[in-house]
């Protein structure tokens, strides 16, 4: 049996999507659609109400203010790039959007969807969690809340009528790199690892995500036996993610 037909409505704001979220349960946020649209194309979506937020104003740019970057929710990818081009100290989110998919994906992909999809190997949600980030929301009645990103990620604590607005990112003290591991080419890594090597110690501080699971933090010195920070470290006993950290940590890619 094929799903119900949706309706299809435009937000002029993002409070104005978040009302609309909450007066029909089961309804869908369109940003990019990279993610949704196919979906849609397959038949897949079972939501009574698509709401395009791409019509909403102010939140498609993204700005640095000394050393934080703004990042407003519908933000794409490739506009992403061209903002942290102009920071050298910002190489390592240079590269997670270079490993994100296409250029003409990038073109059309957006930071807000990229942070609600939440996958445990986006190149840039694990660069964004090597700095210090926030995810900010906006409610129904106009409320805006602020968390952590690595909260917002891990416990998925997001309202029914929450709507993203922006992402808040300061880079890491120090040097960072991210590099990732695929199976096969031309297929989603399996494997994406952040390091920061600080300037004045000896500590690597890492991220790291693995298909399927939450991404780990972990903080060590170089040389040390690998030891997760939780006993249940998604990379404890991953031999992959262990390689490709002792090889950015000796290579120094940044």
């Amino acid at each position: 049996m094929r799903p119900a037909p949706f309706r299809y409505v435009r937000a002029r704001s993002a409070i104005e999507a978040a009302q609309m979220l909450g007066h029909n349960p089961g309804a869908r946020i369109l940003s990019g659609g990279q993610t949704l649209i196919p979906e849609l194309t397959r038949r897949a979506v079972t939501s009574p109400l698509i709401v395009d937020l791409k019509t909403a104003r102010g939140m498609d740019t993204a700005h640095w203010e000394d050393a934080a970057l703004t990042i407003g929710a519908l933000c794409t990818l490739s506009t992403l790039e061209a903002v942290v081009a102009q920071r050298p100290h910002a190489r390592y989110l240079q590269s997670a959007l270079a490993m994100t998919a296409s250029p003409a994906i990038r073109h059309r992909a957006t930071v807000g969807g990229t942070v609600a999809l939440a996958s445990s190997t986006s190149e840039l949600l694990i660069a964004l969690l090597v700095g210090t980030t926030s995810c900010e929301t906006v409610d129904a009645d106009g409320k805006i809340r602020t968390r952590d990103l690595n909260e917002f990620f891990t416990t998925r604590n997001v309202g029914d009528a929450e709507v993203i607005t922006a992402v808040r990112h300061t880079p890491p003290d120090g040097v960072a790199a991210l590099d990732e591991y695929a199976r096969q080419s031309n297929v989603p890594a399996d494997v994406v690892v952040g390091v920061v090597s600080g300037f004045e110690t000896d500590i690597l501080y890492t991220v790291v995500g693995i298909r399927g699971r939450l991404p780990t933090h972990a903080s060590h010195h170089p040389g040390d036996p690998y030891g997760p920070r939780h006993v249940a470290s998604a990379w404890s006993h991953d031999a992959i993610a262990e390689r490709l950290i002792t090889r950015l940590a000796h290579a120094g890619r940044h």
